[in-house]
């Protein structure tokens, strides 16, 4: 019984879960400085204290908020750490997340110290993504599988001191597949070291990329597969079955020992690397204290077949921009997925990275973007100039002054969960300015974007989520490209989508401002004028063109003029005279297209040589000139009255209110006239009803009253200067003047009521 205790506790040791000891580095912290958008990690991954059946110290760390300021909120995990020799380090999904039998896709970033340039030393040794189903290295369904340091990487088989040929699999992660970042050449081996020979417990091999003996190691071609054997020289990636016996290239036997005085026949090994990437010229493409990006897509078997493809592509994004890089290192293996223990019905295993130091030492970082069993998301982004009714592909070129359409897209294209909070940070050409921002997602109403929330060229807006049913969120800015000095390049960042459990990105096209002298310059008169309402000459634009290329002729020359905003175009062409780099111009605009509302219209005026130069807009303003009735009082009435026999002047109640508004055009007059058709007892005109007596107009108390009737009586005049004013036409009556009641000494009593009737005229 103490026996097993005992074992319990050795076995809680191997596995604890405890907090990890490992710090960052200043260089791991630096890094994530720099490093591009990531995801935060937490809830997708475990980070054991104690890795392997040794119980190795877990050098991996989670460097959590760890990225720019500029950056939402991210984390990093750090592997290795520069200058801690012989460490081991692994972090594992929160179980067997990642489904052998359902396409997957994982992309993340990497960052591995580069050769010191003062001290030479080499770095080592790399890390490792890895899927792995091995249960003996796993608790309450963690893992802490981990093979050994140096050039295992955590994964690969550990030289196990044996006079048996093939027993290296067998200290490999069992039942696993990884992916080799491999920064350290392993080719070294000292055979003769002792007195009896090679000793094998001291000596441990180095050979893993040596092979043939020539200075090559086993690579193969990811093109040509494993018919094609390379030379391994320098850093590389390489995949391969850690556990499998056809991995290793048994060398050997060498005559040695491993505990004096047992003697024997002693095996080492080489790897065979599949899906070889490598830089011809041993140039270090992977340790070199820079970011890359890497995709990993997983295709997983049809039918009742066990062999799965995975392709892998390293920088094939730029860590500065973001974008698409168009030559990415790439390779497609086969994966037999029985080698991992999984059947058609379960496909699930465990996947992370592993990585390692031996002699030498590098600070080795992830920053994860997409990870596996949660969402498979995509976007675009597209550029469309609307002036010419053309897209815009990578590095050709725009006129100034053109209008157009940016659309970017999110994509959600699979997955088991919703992709959650969306935040689009769109990053905007900066020789752009925009007008307009909208946001849709499937199946819902497109919503205006505030362009206030632009800042520096960037604009970030909350999308919300998306899944199987609204796969799609679409956010399209419109906008006019500015004027430039010189021909110009605009490369904009990457912009992305970012939620809570994936991110993907997209880039505009590049694209060259073509810059134009064309100009269009109003007179002053015609950039804010007045035309009165119904006029029959409608309102004259004229003003000055300065072209760049003074032989253009007159009828090569458009002036387009929108108006209100809404694209509708003058009906006239217009008149354009002269030679030379300055031409002068006339537009007519119709009275017809000069409708009282609304007030005042604008008119965007602009003009195209003919071959795709456009001019700024330059906008005329055309106020409609009025004369109309404001606010007046209503009833007018006139002050109870005791009939005498005798004719009677009677005189209003009260102070009346007869406005006019006056937005005629400078020296403009108007004219106001009064009629009625009489009033009537009850306000009823029927036969007997009629007053006898009649409403009046007194201009002056000496003046002849003016009785009102059928036809109009003028009652005040007025000149406009040209702003809008308010008159009050009754606001110099008194009980004497104004519109009076004159009753003959035959009325009869009662309440007596009628209409009159205002008119206002205009000269033209």
């Amino acid at each position: 019984m103490k026996i097993i205790l005992g074992m319990a506790a050795l076995l809680s040791a191997a596995c604890g879960w405890g907090g990890q000891s490992a710090q960052a580095d200043g260089e791991g912290l630096a890094a994530m400085k720099s490093a591009p958008q990531g995801l935060q990690i937490s809830q997708y991954f475990t980070v054991p204290a104690t890795l392997g059946a040794k119980s190795l110290k877990n050098s991996a760390t989670v460097l959590a908020n760890s990225g720019s300021s500029s950056n939402l909120p991210m984390d990093g995990v750090q592997i290795s750490t520069n200058g801690d020799k012989d460490t081991g380090g692994a972090v594992w999904s929160s179980g067997k997340t990642f489904d052998l039998n359902r396409n997957q896709r994982a992309s993340m970033w990497v960052y591995i110290s580069a050769t010191d340039p003062t001290s030479m030393t080499e770095i080592g040794d790399g890390m490792a993504f890895v899927l792995q189903n091995d249960d003996a290295q796993a608790q309450d369904g963690k893992s802490y599988a981990f093979s050994g340091t140096g050039e295992s990487l955590g994964v690969w088989g550990v030289d196990p001191h044996s006079t048996k040929q093939n027993a290296i699999a067998s200290t490999a992660i069992q039942k696993s597949w990884a992916m080799e970042f491999d920064t350290h050449m392993n080719d070294t081996i000292s055979l003769k070291n002792g007195l009896f020979g090679w000793d094998v417990s001291k000596d441990v091999p180095n050979y893993f990329d040596k092979g043939d003996g020539t200075g090559n190691g086993y690579g193969y071609n990811p093109v040509t597969g494993n018919q094609s054997l390379e030379g391994i020289k320098g850093q590389h990636i390489a995949s391969g079955y850690p556990a499998a016996d056809e991995t290793y290239v048994a060398q050997g036997p060498e005559s040695g020992y491993n505990s004096l005085p047992i003697m024997g026949q002693y095996y080492y090994y080489s790897q065979n690397h599949y899906g070889l990437l490598r830089d011809s010229a041993s140039i270090p493409f992977i340790g070199n204290g820079q970011w890359h990006h890497i995709t990993v897509d997983y295709t997983a078997p049809t039918g009742s077949g066990t062999d799965g493809t995975m392709y892998y592509k390293f920088d094939d994004k730029n860590p500065q921009t973001g974008s698409v890089q168009a030559t990415p290192y790439e390779a497609k293996v086969s994966i037999d997925t029985s080698k991992l223990g999984v059947t058609r019905s379960d496909g699930h295993v465990y996947w992370g990275f592993t990585g390692s130091t031996g002699a030498g030492t590098e600070t080795a970082l992830v920053v994860f973007e997409q990870v596996p069993d949660q969402i498979e998301a995509s976007a675009s982004a597209e550029m469309m100039d609307t002036t010419q009714n053309k897209q815009i592909n990578d590095n050709e070129s725009v006129n100034a002054n053109d209008d157009v359409q940016l659309t970017y897209r999110a994509s959600y294209q699979d997955g088991n969960v919703n992709w959650r909070n969306i935040l689009a940070k769109l990053q905007l050409p900066k020789d752009v300015s925009f007008s307009k921002a909208t946001a849709q997602i499937d199946g819902e109403e497109e919503r205006t974007i505030s362009l206030a929330n632009m800042s520096n060229n960037t604009l970030s807006e909350s999308i919300g989520d998306l899944n199987a049913t609204a796969r799609q969120a679409t956010v399209t800015l419109t906008g006019t490209v500015n004027n430039v000095s010189s021909k110009t390049k605009d490369t904009t960042n990457a912009s992305q989508f970012v939620g809570d459990n994936g991110l993907a990105s997209a880039t505009l096209p590049a694209f060259n401002i073509e810059p134009t002298d064309l100009a269009l310059k109003l007179d002053e008169a015609s950039k804010d004028q007045t035309v009165n309402l119904g006029a029959a000459t409608g309102a004259t634009i004229s003003g000055n063109l300065k072209l760049s290329n003074s032989a253009l002729a007159n009828s090569a020359l458009t002036i387009y003029g929108a108006f209100d905003g809404s694209g509708n175009s003058v009906k006239e062409a217009a008149t354009i005279t002269g030679t030379g780099d300055t031409r002068a111009f006339s537009l007519k605009v119709p009275q017809d297209q000069l409708t009282a509302t609304p007030n005042p219209h604008t008119l965007a005026l602009f003009v195209s040589d003919g071959n795709g130069a456009m001019s700024a807009p330059t906008t005329a303003t055309i106020r409609m000139g009025q004369v109309v009735l404001g606010d007046t009082t209503t009833p007018l009435t006139f002050t109870p009255t005791f009939l005498s026999g005798k004719t009677q002047t009677i005189k209003r109640d009260g102070d009346w209110s007869l406005n006019v508004k006056d937005s005629l055009k400078s020296d403009s007059t108007w004219q106001l006239t009064a009629q009625t058709a009489g009033m009537f007892k009850d306000g009823v005109n029927a036969p007997g009803n009629e007053l006898n007596g009649h409403l009046v107009y007194q201009a002056t108390p000496t003046a002849d009253p003016q009785p009102l009737g059928a036809a109009a009586v003028p009652i005040y005049s007025g000149k406009s200067d040209g702003t809008t004013q308010t008159t009050n036409i009754a606001d110099g009556w008194d009980d004497s003047t104004g519109i009076l009641l004159r009753i003959d000494g035959s009325a009869v009593q009662g309440d007596y009521s009628g209409e009159i009737q205002w008119t206002l005229t205009a000269a033209p």
